[in-house]
Formats: structure tokens, sequence, C-alpha cells
């Protein structure tokens, strides 16, 4: 989401999520300070090789503003963890799903449609030129 909309307006609200102690495990909110979505990366450190991190997608980009959002990927809390929580990215994702197959599935009845009428016309055709 990098370039993401909102990216202009440049806020200069700090993540709270460094200052967190490591023993309380948090989400990775839905938009960082700039208001983008945080990417999932991985450390090329030598001190933390290859450990995920979740951060702002304008870091490290020119002309762009990064709102320093930052967390490691192991702070992250898991799934499992959110009891009775529901995911509003799950329920987004599983209604597009539906919807796409809802589309799949009219699209497969207008092909066979489609083979039927061609068959016709074929069959139409072949009498017509054979009387």
């Amino acid at each position: 989401m990098i370039g993401c909309p909102s990216q202009g307006q440049g806020s200069s609200t700090r993540s709270t999520t460094r200052t967190r102690s490591r023993t309380r495990p948090s989400r990775v909110p839905e938009r960082c300070g700039c208001g983008c979505r945080p990417v999932l990366r991985w450390s090329g450190t030598n001190t933390n090789p290859d450990k995920p991190f979740f951060d702002c997608p304008n870091y490290n980009t020119r002309d762009k503003t990064w709102c320093e959002f930052f967390l490691w990927g192991d702070d992250v809390e898991e799934e499992e963890k959110h009891e009775g929580r529901v995911d509003a990215t799950a329920v987004d994702n599983e209604q597009r799903i539906e919807k796409l197959e809802a589309e799949v599935r009219t699209q497969k009845y207008m092909i066979q449609f489609l083979g039927i009428v061609v068959l016709f016309i074929i069959v139409v055709v072949f009498m017509t030129l054979k009387f």
C-alpha cells in the first residue's frame, strides 16, 4: 500500500507499540499513523536475522513521510488469543469470497446456457442445409 491515499496528510503520531512491555503482546493495527496498512517485512540485520516485523510502508521511501510505526512480529498476539472477538478483516474477506463464488457460479451457468444455444443453432443450420 505504498503511496496510500492518506499519506500526504503526514501524521506525526508516534506508535505506542514501541513502549509496550515485551510480556504484553499486541495486535497489528489496521492502519499506521500515515493511514496506510502496515506491511510485514523480515529483518536483514546481524542482530535480528530474518526476524519478522511490521512497519509503515512509507519507511525508507523517497519523498514519503514515515510515521515511525514499528512492531516486532513476535510481539503480535496470536489469533487464538482473541477469544470471542471477530476480526473485521476476516469477515470482509469471507464476504468477498462468497461474492466471488456467486459470480463464478453465475458465469458457469452462462457458459452452459450459451453452449446449449450454440448447439441448438448448429442443429438448426444443419437441418436447413440438409433439406
